[in-house]
């Protein structure tokens, strides 16, 4: 069990020496302390195989083939690509508390205000889907959904994200993967494409069978569970900021629960608002108040808005309308379970849900998130924890260090580090070197390699000519 520390550490060190912003997120990654599920027969720890899966993200290697079969890693490790295959396709290691505790201690070097008045400094749950799109038929549980960006249906996975925003910078905490039945409950296949995915026996106590289930709940019902756990490891919000797609009775009276206000944008359906003791739709109350008293002109936002008490479905909310001054504008709405909030105000904060739209952004382009074509379902959850893990660490070391974006920190990290191919072609140079040498001076390789070994101050200079290599990578 002592081989683990060996080749973490020798990676640990290749990373540190090409700069800063390296170190700094290598040295938050080594500290991490993950509990994770040892396997009898493992001879290096599952948890530093993790690490090094999460190095891998950040390096910017496509696949773990890539990692161990190519020129990245190649010769560093003391084990073949199985090794780390067995890691990602295990079925109990609990992916979902490793992500939690890690953006946890995460934010543990964030300083927060918890009573900031700042509507953009305040901190949020933020809860948000995005499409993961695959191209794999065979892929364990793989089928249609329906895309809101591309307004059709394409085979992949929804990925329901719980992130927090802490006024600073954004982590992303808990997730799931979701799949649409559709109204065949095909999920959009043929029998023949059905009968051809992978499929894989699993203990039905099992961490990966709890994942399986979730992907046939309701999102709105699992978005709930995610910000229990989140408060229960000791998360502070003061709003949980969702779309219209996970506003319902449930998250409204659940915020009203935890006294963690709802900012939402309500559905234009036909659910029914109580108003002065009449019922209305959105859009039937929208048009009862636009040429009302209650419309109003900020100047701050140059929008009309319009702000109003409602009772929905046993929850009293403050609904609130804007609208551009412009032509052919729609009115936009928003309700929040905060009685005291201004139109403003709930405005300005729910903004700061367009964070996690961003971060969707950078961990698609960046960080590759859900581009893993494995067939088995524990190696996308597992994939898409390493990489979540990874956004966290550049998105803090953005928060402490002032960094403009974290596509610069990517670049930082992922171009500049010291590739272990240039690194095998100077050790090697170096040697012949040192062989020429030692015919020359008549004196054994061996005292050689002893003599220089010895002096620091060639040490040191072998440090910096190390470190500068990383620019020709």
């Amino acid at each position: 069990m002592h081989k683990d520390k060996e080749f973490f550490e020798t990676i640990g060190n290749l990373v540190k020496e090409t700069g800063k912003i390296s170190s700094l997120i290598f040295t938050l990654l080594s500290s991490s302390n993950w509990k994770v599920n040892e396997h009898s027969r493992s001879i290096y720890s599952r948890s530093s195989l993790v690490k090094l899966l999460v190095v891998v993200k950040l390096l910017n290697i496509p696949t773990v083939n890539m990692a161990i079969g190519g020129f990245d890693l190649k010769g560093l490790l003391p084990f073949g690509k199985d090794v780390l295959y067995k890691v990602k396709n295990s079925v109990n290691i609990n992916w979902r508390k490793m992500l939690l505790k890690q953006s946890y201690d995460c934010l543990q070097s964030i300083d927060i205000n918890h009573t900031s008045t700042k509507s953009d400094q305040v901190p949020c749950f933020v809860i948000d889907d995005t499409d993961i799109p695959k191209t794999g038929r065979k892929i364990e549980f793989i089928g249609r959904i329906f895309s809101h960006v591309g307004k059709g249906y394409n085979l992949g996975f929804k990925s329901l994200n719980l992130a927090y925003w802490t006024g600073i910078n954004i982590l992303h905490i808990d997730f799931s993967y979701h799949v649409e039945m559709g109204k065949k409950k095909n999920q959009g296949l043929s029998k023949k494409e059905l009968r051809s995915r992978y499929t894989k026996e699993r203990d039905t106590s099992s961490l990966s069978t709890k994942r399986i289930e979730e992907t046939l709940s309701k999102k709105t019902d699992n978005a709930i569970k995610m910000i229990k756990r989140a408060i229960k490891k000791g998360f502070k919000a003061q709003y949980i900021l969702a779309d219209s797609w996970f506003f319902n009775k449930a998250l409204a009276q659940y915020a009203k629960k935890v006294k963690v206000h709802l900012i939402s944008r309500p559905k234009f359906n036909n659910w029914k608002y109580e108003y002065k003791e009449k019922h209305y739709t959105i859009g039937q109350l929208v048009k009862k108040l636009r040429y009302t008293k209650n419309k109003k002109w900020s100047r701050k936002l140059h929008m009309n808005y319009i702000r109003v008490k409602v009772n929905f479905q046993d929850t009293e909310m403050v609904l609130c309308f804007f609208k551009e001054k412009k032509r052919n504008v729609k009115w936009q709405a928003l309700i929040s379970t905060d009685g005291s909030i201004t139109a403003i105000k709930a405005y300005e904060i729910y903004q700061n849900r367009w964070t996690i739209e961003t971060s969707f952004k950078e961990l698609k382009q960046l960080l590759k998130y859900g581009k893993t074509q494995s067939q088995d379902f524990d190696a996308h959850i597992s994939d898409a924890t390493h990489t979540l893990i990874a956004f966290n660490y550049l998105s803090t070391v953005k928060a402490v260090n002032s960094h403009q974006t974290i596509g610069e920190l990517f670049r930082d990290v992922s171009a500049k580090w010291v590739k272990p191919n240039m690194m095998k072609k100077f050790w090697n140079s170096f040697f012949q070197a040192i062989k020429e040498i030692s015919v020359f001076l008549t004196q054994s390789i061996d005292e050689l390699i002893e003599l220089v070994t010895k002096n620091n101050n060639f040490l040191s200079s072998l440090k910096n000519l190390t470190a500068n290599l990383s620019a020709e990578t």
